[in-house]
């Protein structure tokens, strides 16, 4: 597994050592319930202050999610109940309340809306928009993610990042379920639950919107195959774990298969600490933004989440631009649009060919030499090459 290195074996084993002692966030949920499909049904046709629960959505390490309704408002939401045995439990309690403060602090499109946090009959729960559409996890499911709807779900996702970014809160568990995909093209951020509250040097911290978080050095949260490496070791994050992990993501909608890839939890942290992901089904103008995120050090990667928002729409441009059309267009009339020239180097003679250049292209005394396409490649070619000396 770690490549006959002793040292990094025993790296490796004593950080699963302690995130098995810390207790795992996995995809599993925390506390097993011995029926929970019978718990949850159990729940369907109660109120809970001002919801009335419907159905379950779905069942998570932080609690169970259900569809309500809201009397006051006469809409639906989605109802996310802290279980009854963790409610007890002070810790968890507190990342509970974390999800709520972190989320609620946010206002942006590609994040979750979160209407209220409260407590009914012992509960505790959070009540969001409920988002009608399916996970990103789910759609990867139905088939192949083509270059020009990746890079959009990314750009959405990155956006949502930037504004959480911004308010000083990392996210640290972006992953493909985590991403719900609404009907109408809008892509929603969810669970903050591990969220973590960061403190940028010389800001104040607004308690009122948020809360500050210490993690316990050497814990490792998050869910494993999109770990950052830092996340990995249990060292502290930033903002730029997350553009590791949509990396992954990334990564895993263009080739069909997660960038690490493992049998457990082991192999998986050995390949995110060491591996490259294989190049193999990624697309070549997806590849220079992948490899960038997915860089072992912070420092290499994207600067802001801000920064690969601005970089995805330039590599979907460049896919549409090298796609064949699917069909040939109907003949028309060619129009050309000639924008003044810029010179490479400042050239006092051939300045004037600037704007004179283009204004003899579009004359009609050019038009016969421009449309033969060769002339016209040549002349531009001589200035260019002029220019460029």
């Amino acid at each position: 597994m770690c490549g006959g290195d002793p040292s990094f074996q025993s790296e490796v084993e004593s950080l699963i050592a302690s995130h098995e002692a810390a207790g795992s966030f996995l995809e599993t949920p925390a506390v097993a319930s011995p029926e929970p499909e019978k718990a949850a049904d159990a729940l369907v046709g109660r109120t809970l202050g001002a919801y009335r629960i419907l159905s379950p959505l779905g069942t998570g390490g932080m609690g169970e999610v259900f569809l309500a309704h809201d009397s006051r408002l006469g809409r639906k939401v989605a109802l996310k109940l802290l279980p009854e045995a963790l409610s007890r439990d002070p810790e968890r309690l507190r990342r509970f309340r974390q999800e709520a403060s972190a989320a609620a602090a946010l206002n942006h499109p590609n994040i979750l809306v979160i209407h209220e946090v409260g407590e009914a009959e012992g509960r505790h729960f959070i009540a969001t928009e409920y988002v009608e559409g399916e996970t990103l996890r789910d759609r990867m499911a139905r088939g192949r993610v083509e270059i020009e709807e990746a890079t959009e779900i990314a750009r959405q996702v990155a956006r949502g990042l930037a504004a959480a970014h911004a308010a000083g809160i990392v996210h640290r568990d972006v992953k493909p379920g985590n991403i719900m995909l609404r009907r109408d093209g809008y892509v929603k951020l969810l669970d903050f639950g591990l969220a973590k509250v960061t403190v940028e040097r010389g800001r104040p911290l607004d308690t009122s919107a948020n809360t500050l978080v210490e993690t316990t050095p050497g814990m490792v949260i998050g869910t494993v195959a999109y770990m950052s490496p830092e996340q990995v070791r249990g060292d502290p994050v930033d903002q730029r774990s997350d553009l590791f992990s949509l990396g992954a993501v990334l990564y895993e909608m263009a080739c069909g298969r997660k960038a690490f890839p493992g049998d457990g939890a082991a192999e998986i942290m050995t390949a995110i600490l060491r591996d490259d992901p294989p190049r193999a089904g990624l697309d070549g103008r997806l590849e220079p933004i992948v490899r960038r995120c997915l860089q072992k050090e912070p420092a290499d990667r994207f600067p802001s989440a801000e920064a690969l928002a601005v970089a995805l729409p330039a590599a979907r441009q460049v896919a549409d631009a090298t796609s064949p059309p699917d069909r040939l267009p109907a003949a028309g009339p060619t129009r050309l649009i000639v924008l003044p020239f810029r010179m490479l180097r400042p050239d006092a003679e051939t300045e004037f060919l600037a704007f004179s250049l283009p204004d003899a292209i579009i004359t009609k005394a050019w038009a016969p030499i421009i449309g033969t396409g060769i002339v016209g490649g040549l002349i531009i070619g001589f200035v260019v090459g002029r220019w460029g000396r």
